[in-house]
């Protein structure tokens, strides 16, 4: 480890040195108003909270989780300039935000119910299981008004407030694949028109085709390689409440027979774990898997909320031919990539298809609701198990059924949550899980799930290893508990095993995941805090003898990261962060740092804002990785892994031609000892209509 230290320059470590020094001499000036929203003063407003949405679970992430950052970021910034009426928001416009968990949307609720409407957003200091820092979070995107009807708004007013905006972009990045079988120019096109009122109404397209993949041709009818449309209005007046046609996700309670939206995983948020799910939600990413496409009805009956959908979608996948002859074929497996640029990734270009019933109903009361949720699959060519061991319970034939029960109770400061789920063989999935409020200062958070190792569904986001709900058993406990008037600590401890072979594991293991941070922040000024994570996982040794088992050693993972931010001026904001990462498996050690220093411009009256990074990496190995968040183009998210020894920077410029147009550039490079350059450039306008 000291040998990757050495390798830092002593400029930057100086710097680092200087910045925390600047730091803790910073006094607070601030007058605790919230600050006016401008969602066009940086180049992407929200990123820094989308980060912290993320921010220590990257590891575990696939990148699906990038589609739904950008609609929460989407939401965050119209909330912004159109904030919610705390005397008028429902559950679900309180959930749409991402901020706040199940028990404290109840507790606003209920806060209203028994002391009648707001006066003023700083009235939310005084309802329980709300901190200080999460009602100063809150308070950007509420507000109170006065004098307006609480009735809801007809459909001609609401498409009157709706602001819209097209987006195009391209990039160009250099890549170590053989492009020699690409079929299609190397820029990628991205065009995307939308128009929404919140969450209230959206109407949008995103069309796409990826570097490397054709336009036009047999395969693209259309031109494009991806088309996604929809139309999607909520709360609308009459028993009829949501409506989608087109592209749409689908969440129903802890996402054991469905779950499209964004739900955290194991990470500083150890609250976070419990899904908050509106019931329908539009899908307007370039995400080209996990959403239905058909139409979807939720209608309210009293305390009784039913909805129904249909969906036809063409899934991307593994063709294996049964014969000779190209007449029986079996579908071997998904492709979740979405990429078509090869002749072999066309072959497997919707060779599925996949079409979806399912109905749910649930019953709300005062205490919580209890809800009853079915879905069916029917897919044109039948699956066939795959060959490895790990395989063995893969989806077979053609048909997978889930049904389950989910329950959410409110009683005091203790909220009781969970779902237990079935499928088409009888293999079962259980999650349940209690958060209290133990006071104002300190939560806490239990979750037990089990899924089955042959429980089988077809879209999740599920809270535990992974996001799929299958082949695992395990215990989390997880607190928070502000030590004082400006320090945090948050950790969690989960326990967990999986009772059958998995990838790169061919025996039932047992493991061990645990987080503990510090925070300490004055807010509007600074922020530091320090994080340990220790990760114990069994996993085959690739030395190991050939046949079915073999010999399991455990692999460990601690990593350790400091970052402090600190807003020099209202101009001005840096960002630095200190992270090491060590790996032990096989009786090898790999280690691995990672120093980056951020730069924020924000000018409030000149129509050019800047980020910036410059990054030192010197890892032993790929298992030594580190990921980081990176700011990009403004609704676009980036994860990299750093690995091996080198360097990384990239700088965003975003000017403001004018109110309505908005021109984004971004420029990338990254040097890596024995590999080639890695050059990034990518361009986008939008025009806010």
């Amino acid at each position: 480890m000291l040998k990757a230290v050495t390798r830092i320059p002593s400029f930057l470590l100086l710097f680092l040195l200087i910045s925390t020094q600047v730091l803790a001499q910073v006094e607070d000036s601030s007058t605790g108003k919230a600050p006016e929203p401008n969602v066009d003063a940086v180049p992407n407003s929200t990123q820094d909270e989308v980060e912290r949405l993320d921010d220590g679970s990257l590891e575990e992430e696939d990148g699906d989780s990038a589609a739904d950052l950008e609609r929460i970021s989407e939401a965050r910034a119209y909330y912004s300039q159109h904030p919610i009426d705390l005397n008028s928001a429902s559950r679900e416009s309180f959930s749409a935000l991402n901020l706040l968990s199940p028990a404290q949307v109840n507790a606003i609720l209920e806060h209203r119910a028994t002391s009648g409407d707001f006066i003023s957003p700083l009235e939310l200091q005084s309802v329980r299981l709300l901190s200080i820092d999460e009602v100063r979070n809150l308070m950007q995107y509420v507000t109170v008004k006065e004098g307006v009807s609480n009735a809801v708004k007809t459909i001609r007013a609401r498409i009157k407030d709706a602001t819209g905006f097209l987006a195009t972009r391209t990039a160009y990045q250099t890549t170590t694949q053989n492009t020699d079988n690409w079929l299609g120019p190397r820029l990628p096109v991205y065009i995307r028109a939308r128009w929404s009122a919140g969450r209230q109404f959206s109407a949008g397209i995103v069309v796409e085709n990826d570097a490397g993949e054709p336009y036009g041709g047999p395969d693209n009818k259309l031109f494009f390689d991806y088309i996604n449309m929809h139309l999607y209005a909520d709360e609308l007046p009459g028993v009829v409440r949501t409506v989608a046609l087109g592209d749409y996700g689908v969440n129903w309670g802890q996402g054991l027979v469905t779950y499209t939206g964004f739900g955290t995983g194991k990470g500083a948020f150890v609250m976070d774990v419990q899904r908050n799910p509106r019931w329908i939600i539009p899908h307007a990413s370039v995400r080209e898997v996990g959403f239905y496409r058909g139409a979807a009805v939720a209608a309210e009956l009293g305390s009784f909320k039913v909805m129904g959908m249909a969906s036809h979608k063409r899934l991307d996948g593994a063709i294996d031919t049964l014969s000779g002859e190209d007449i029986d074929f079996e579908f071997s497996s998904f492709r979740l990539s979405g990429l078509h640029r090869t002749a072999n990734e066309i072959a497997g270009r919707r060779s599925n298809t996949a079409t979806t019933v399912g109905g749910a109903i649930k019953w709300d009361q005062k205490w919580g609701n209890i809800s009853l949720q079915h879905m069916q699959h029917q897919f044109d060519v039948p699956f066939v198990e795959g060959g490895a061991l790990y395989q063995n319970f893969n989806v077979s034939g053609d048909q997978l059924r889930n049904t389950s029960l989910a329950w959410q109770t409110f009683l005091g400061p203790v909220s009781w949550f969970g779902e237990a789920a079935v499928d088409i063989n009888n293999e079962t999935a259980l999650l349940s899980g209690i958060q209290i409020g133990l006071d104002r200062k300190t939560d806490m958070s239990i979750v037990y799930r089990r899924y089955d190792v042959g429980y089988r569904t077809l879209y999740n986001n599920v809270f535990g290893t992974s996001r799929r709900p299958e082949n695992e058993e395990g215990i989390y406990f997880g607190i928070r508990t502000q030590l004082a008037k400006r320090w945090m600590l948050q950790g969690f401890a989960d326990l967990y095993v999986h009772p059958f072979a998995r990838f790169r594991s061919s025996r039932p293991t047992a493991n061990q995941d645990g987080l503990i941070r510090v925070t300490y922040e004055k807010r509007r000024k600074y922020n530091v805090y320090v994080q340990l994570r220790h990760r114990d996982n069994e996993r085959d040794l690739s030395r190991s003898e050939s046949g079915t088992l073999r010999t399991i050693d455990p692999f460990v993972r601690t990593s350790a990261r400091i970052q402090g931010q600190v807003q020099m001026s209202k101009v001005v904001t840096l960002r630095a962060r200190v992270e090491f990462a060590r790996t032990s498996s096989e009786g090898e050690i790999s280690e691995g740092t990672v120093v980056y220093q951020d730069l924020i411009l924000k000018p409030a009256k000149f129509p050019v804002s800047l980020t910036a990074r410059v990054a030192l990496i010197d890892t032993d190995d790929y298992e030594s990785r580190i990921y980081a968040y990176e700011n990009d183009l403004l609704y676009r998210f980036r994860i990299p892994a750093y690995y091996g020894t080198g360097y990384r920077g990239y700088v965003n410029l975003r000017w403001r031609a004018s109110r309505k147009l908005t021109a984004e550039l971004r420029g990338a490079l990254g040097r890596r000892e024995g590999a080639d350059d890695q050059v990034e450039l990518a361009a986008q306008m939008r025009y806010k209509f």
